[in-house]
């Protein structure tokens, strides 16, 4: 665990080896990974669709750059709505 006000994060795993971290990074970056043992690797196809955002090679950690009036939103909204 990490107790930073700033930079708090959580580092968990059991014996059997399922592992999960949570980590707050700056300017609001939140990452997730999670592993299971009985997971493995396949490989997984280049996209085939043109991304439509801004090219970010050797950029890391990516900063947030659109802006989405859902995810965005200073207000709570109903679901369905």
């Amino acid at each position: 665990m990490r107790k930073s006000p700033t930079f708090p994060a959580i580092y968990a795993s059991t014996p059997d080896g399922y592992s999960l971290e949570v980590q707050v990074a700056g300017q609001g970056q939140f990452f997730l990974k999670a592993a299971t043992p009985c997971l493995t690797d396949s490989s997984v196809g280049q996209p085939t669709g043109k991304p439509n955002t801004p090219d970010r090679k050797g950029e890391f950690p990516q900063r947030p750059d659109v802006q989405d009036e859902f995810w965005s939103a200073t207000t709570p909204t109903s679901a369905g709505s």
